[in-house]
């Protein structure tokens, strides 16, 4: 898809269904293996912690990732299969909120039981990933090493 066109469909569509390609939300999304659908967010609405949702970077990047944390003017955001958090994402950046996705022909809501219990898990995780995967690269360099 264009990716200029995703502000335009979401305004005039009310919402953007694509399947997006990367590895950052492995496991809840695979690399180009799941369709997304994405709402619109309005200027009043809440973004919250855990909310999976759809930015454009300053750079013009689009990007797909969890709010893990609210600060007073901005997000703190990450990939369910990162480690490494992504500051300062402002509202005026945020395009939509991931209402929910498809798994084969099976659509699976952002707030089903089963997604809100995996969503807190994997946030509540990221410190110990982000250890165990700091570790990880520290005992394959050494082992390059030698």
């Amino acid at each position: 898809m264009n990716e200029n066109r995703y502000e335009e469909l979401l305004k005039t569509q009310k919402k953007l269904i694509f399947t997006p390609g990367g590895k950052s939300m492995v496991p809840m999304l695979g690399d180009r293996k799941n369709t997304v659908v994405i709402l619109p967010v309005s200027e009043g609405q809440k973004i919250k912690k855990y909310d999976v949702i759809f930015y454009k970077r300053d750079n013009g990047q689009y990007v797909l990732h969890r709010v893990i944390k609210k600060q007073k003017n901005s997000f703190v955001l990450c990939g369910d299969g990162q480690y490494v958090k992504e500051y300062g994402v402002r509202r005026d950046m945020i395009l939509g909120k991931l209402d929910g996705f498809f798994k084969g022909e099976k659509y699976i809501r952002m707030d089903s039981t089963s997604i809100v219990i995996y969503s807190r898990l994997r946030v509540a995780s990221r410190p110990v990933r982000a250890l165990f995967c700091r570790a990880w690269h520290l005992v394959k360099r050494a082992f390059r090493r030698t």
